[in-house]
């Protein structure tokens, strides 16, 4: 068996936490549960968002574009389509008025 720096296991410290403040352990735990949650939930959003943003730029230039030939201006104007576009993600906002927002102190 595996001890700390005190001379206890961890099973047996663990136990007499539980025993000593029961509640406040619990309410870590979900703290902890919940902010895991939240982490995960916020990299699945981003995951959703990128691939609905990739395939708003594949209406534009579908798979196999070559882009060589894809002048600089229209790059820019499925760029403005798109940053102007509102998301339900956004509160029906569109991504340039965030991201302007960001910018502005309130």
């Amino acid at each position: 068996m595996t001890t700390n720096a005190k001379g206890k296991s961890a099973i047996v410290e663990l136990k007499a936490l539980l025993e000593d403040d029961e509640d406040r352990l619990r309410t870590l735990f979900q703290e902890l549960f919940q902010e895991l949650l939240e982490q995960e939930m916020t990299w699945a959003l981003a995951a959703a968002t990128s691939e609905h943003t990739n395939g708003l730029v594949r209406q534009y230039f579908p798979k196999g574009t070559d882009f060589r030939v894809v002048t600089e201006s229209q790059i820019r104007t499925v760029e403005d389509r798109i940053n102007y576009l509102p998301r339900k993600v956004l509160g029906y906002r569109t991504p340039a008025e965030v991201f302007t927002g960001a910018l502005v102190p309130p």
